[in-house]
This record gives C-alpha cells, sequence and structure tokens, in this order.
C-alpha cells in the first residue's frame, strides 16, 4: 500500500511540477520597530539518521543525542529577533505608525544569521567507526519569520508527508542532479491535504525550501487561506511561524584536531502550533517514522515563546564520491526562547523556579554528558569504563554503556545550567539563587 502511495506522489508532483513554483517570502515590508536576543532556555531536538555508503546503508542512528534523553542544554543557544512595526490585517501599517485602521494583526520577524548560535554537541559513534563526532547546525542566511497578535486570524499548524521522487531531468546522474529528489507534502489535516508543501528548485540546490507560504506571503493567514498551514481550527493571539534556513556541518576528530566529514540539510521550519512530520519511503528503514511536537505562543509582552518543528529529508544526495554518499533524516523539537533579560533557571519550562527544577539536578547529580572526558574516579552505576586499549585520541578513562557510548545513566541535559557536561554543584548554586523566580 505504501509504495503505490509513493508512487501516486510522484506522479501527481511529476504532473505539476512545471506548474508549481514555490513562493519566496518577502523580507518584512514594514521597518523594525525592535530587536532583542532571545535564549533557548528549555527544549529538546529528537532525530533519527541512516547514511548510506556506495549504496550500503549503515544502521540508523539517534542523533544529536545517541545515549541520553534528547533534552538541550538551556541557555546554550541564542538569535537576536526583530520585530517590525504593526500591522493591520490588510497589511497597512497603524498608528502611530503609519496610516492605517483598526487593530494591529501581523508583525514580521527576522533573525540576523550572525546573530544565530545553535547547538553544539560531541558523541562517540561506533557506527561511524568508533570516533568522536561533532555536530554543529550553520546558518545559511536570515531567518524570517511571522507573528499573529489577533486571536482567530491564523492557523499556523504544519502537518507534512516527506518522502521522495524520481527526478524529471535526464541523466547523467550526480549530486547537483540526483536520480532521485526528496519532497513534502502536506497531510491531514493540513486544509490542502495531498499538494506539494516543498520541492527542490532545479537545477538541484543543497538549500532545502521552506513550506509554501502562499502567494500572500503570510503562513496560515486565514483571510486569504491560500497555503497548507493549519489543522482547521484557528489559533489563538500570539501564534507564529518562524523559518530559520539551517546547514548541518558534521566534523570528526582526527587525533589533534577536528575536520570536516560532510554537511547536510537542517532548516527549521518552526510553529507556535503543533508540528508533525511522518517519512513515507518504502524499503527505507526510517519508513513510517513519525515527528511530533507542540509548541506554545508568544505572551503578550513578547517575554518568551515555544516553537516545535518537525521535518525529514529522505535520499538527499551528500557527495558523489567515490563512494557515493545518501541521507535519511527526519528530525523534530522544541525550542523555549526567553528574551534575555527575563530569563531564569526554570528547569522544566513552567515558568517558576521551584523545588521542581531542583529535584531534576539532585536526580542527575554528578552524572557527565555523552563526549565529555570523564574526570578520574567516574564510574557511573549500571556502566563501566570503556574496555581499552584506549585509541590515542581518548584520553582515559571514558565511560560507555551498551550501545556503545558515552554518559552517566542519569544524565539530564536541561541540569547542565552552566554548559560544562557535568551536573554539580554549580547547577544546584544557579537554581538557588532565583529560586521563587518567575517570568
Amino acid at each position: 500500500m505504501k509504495k503505490k502511495i509513493a508512487l501516486a506522489f510522484a506522479g501527481l508532483l511529476l504532473m505539476i511540477f512545471a506548474s508549481f513554483a514555490p513562493t519566496t517570502a518577502q523580507w518584512p515590508p514594514a521597518p523594525t520597530l525592535q530587536t532583542d536576543k532571545y535564549i533557548v532556555t528549555g527544549g529538546e531536538m529528537d532525530a533519527l539518521v541512516q547514511l548510506e555508503l556506495g549504496g550500503l546503508p549503515l544502521p540508523p542512528l539517534n542523533v544529536p543525542f545517541v545515549s541520553r534523553a534528547p533534552y538541550v542544554t538551556p541557555q546554550a543557544m541564542w538569535q537576536n529577533i526583530s520585530f517590525s512595526i504593526p500591522l493591520n490585517a490588510s497589511g497597512v501599517p497603524v498608528a502611530p505608525y503609519g496610516p492605517g485602521t483598526g487593530p494591529a494583526a501581523i508583525v514580521f520577524l527576522t533573525v540576523p544569521w550572525m546573530s544565530i548560535k545553535s547547538l553544539e554537541h560531541v558523541f562517540f559513534s561506533g557506527t561511524l567507526g568508533y570516533t568522536r563526532i561533532k555536530l554543529l547546525p550553520i546558518p545559511g542566511s536570515d531567518g524570517m519569520g511571522w507573528l499573529y497578535t489577533l486571536p482567530g486570524i491564523a492557523d499556523v499548524d504544519i502537518y507534512a508527508i516527506n518522502t521522495f521522487m524520481p527526478n524529471p531531468y535526464p541523466g547523467p546522474y550526480n549530486v547537483t542532479n540526483p536520480p532521485q529528489i526528496p519532497i513534502a507534502l502536506w497531510t491531514s489535516p493540513s486544509p490542502m491535504n495531498g499538494t506539494p508543501a516543498a520541492i527542490p528548485s532545479f537545477p538541484w540546490s543543497t538549500t532545502y525550501p521552506f513550506p509554501y507560504i502562499g502567494a500572500d506571503g503570510l503562513p496560515g493567514f486565514l483571510p486569504t487561506s491560500d497555503d497548507g498551514f493549519g489543522d482547521g481550527v484557528p489559533d489563538p493571539a500570539g501564534s507564529s511561524v518562524l523559518f530559520l534556513p539551517l546547514q548541518m556541518s558534521v566534523e570528526s576528530w582526527n587525533g589533534t584536531a577536528w575536520e570536516f566529514t560532510f554537511g547536510g540539510p537542517f532548516v527549521l521550519p518552526m510553529t507556535t502550533g503543533t508540528a508533525f512530520d511522518i517519512v513515507v519511503a518504502p524499503g527505507r528503514a526510517l519508513d513510517g517514522t513519525i515527528k511530533m511536537f507542540t509548541g506554545a505562543p508568544w505572551d503578550a509582552n513578547k517575554k518568551f515563546v515555544t516553537y516545535a518543528y518537525a521535518w525529514s529529508f529522505i535520499q538527499y544526495y551528500l557527495s558523489d564520491g567515490p563512494p557515493v554518499v545518501k541521507l535519511d533524516l527526519v528530525y523534530g523539537g522544541t525550542e523555549k526562547k526567553v528574551k534575555d533579560v527575563d530569563v531564569i533557571p526554570d528547569i522544566n519550562c513552567d515558568n517558576t523556579v521551584n523545588i521542581l527544577d531542583i529535584l531534576v539536578v539532585a536526580a542527575s547529580f554528578g552524572s557527565i554528558d555523552e563526549g565529555a572526558p570523564a574526570p578520574p574516579g567516574y564510574d557511573p552505576t549500571g556502566e563501566g569504563e570503556w574496555p581499552g586499549p584506549y585509541p590515542a585520541y581518548m584520553p582515559a578513562p571514558w565511560t560507555v554503556d551498551a550501545q556503545p557510548n558515552l554518559v552517566g545513566n542519569s544524565f539530564d541535559a536541561r541540569a547542565d545550567l552552566d554548559n560544562n557536561g557535568i551536573i554539580n554543584i554549580l547547577d544546584i548554586v544557579a537554581i538557588a539563587v532565583q529560586f521563587g523566580a518567575t517570568l
């Protein structure tokens, strides 16, 4: 059945490809009103990847967190977000910024690429040759977004299927003109269920497009309703979509330094609603994999927001080789962003620093993150040390679990408030000095 569905998708897309051109969002038509720095204070990032080398698929691997819960480390990521002057539902700036009448409805967002500090994570990989691997998403250009300040005027959920289709262009095939190309379709309950959500441009570009936002350039905007965003239920004030165009850089440790291994797409189509993605790829290991996360709208004072994302790439060509390298990747997560002047050590993201936050630290006290060298005498419960001999680039002792990997059983990244890879008294102190604080 899945094979028939995939073939139907490919046929549909081939028929409409010539007439379908994804609209590129225009940069904010209104001047910037304010720019603030936002810190990611909580969330998670969960991904499953399969590499194919010369036609040989490697075992699927959880990334970037291989052997622990996929929580992100608080305050290790940030970016500036610029807000335009407010516009009414007709796109006209409202007083005192312009002649528009009626309440403010739309604010355009811009994220300068130079302000983006993204995840940087190290893990030890048996799958990729028993070496240390570092993942680092790198911004390719400025991010863009839309904030709807009135209730009921937008529906910003993202429901998508990601699959692949035959390349309509003839060979010879290579990394810039591969035999298959990844594509995305809207899926139920999207109002455009079954229609294209994103198709790469041709000739093939290594920059994968974001979901189609419609001719109006306003994703999920209900007065025009010309795109596939939404689930049929209008969203509250503060609903938003944010696109961050990233590329994932993968580096490996060669004994003395990090060296670039390969890179691939890592676009983040983020929403304050629900983000859902399912892989439809018959015969592929990731076939049927689902990622689903839910965000929360901006508060009225723009102090904080939670964005969710879920997306995938199937049969993405990374290299002509030899060997030819292909990528299947499905990922999703959440990011709670808080204005820098309002950040508090709210580990469980309930907007209050309380005993529940201290309990998270206590439960993982003394544990060490994967990829971080263990200090002398470290012996996590239920694990031993890596059964040497140690490679020259692995300073002993390292710890390992059954995968194998390097992580303490109880390590919880939410508790690593000073971002040093170990849960210790400094993390408890960070909570104690702001105990009782609220957003």
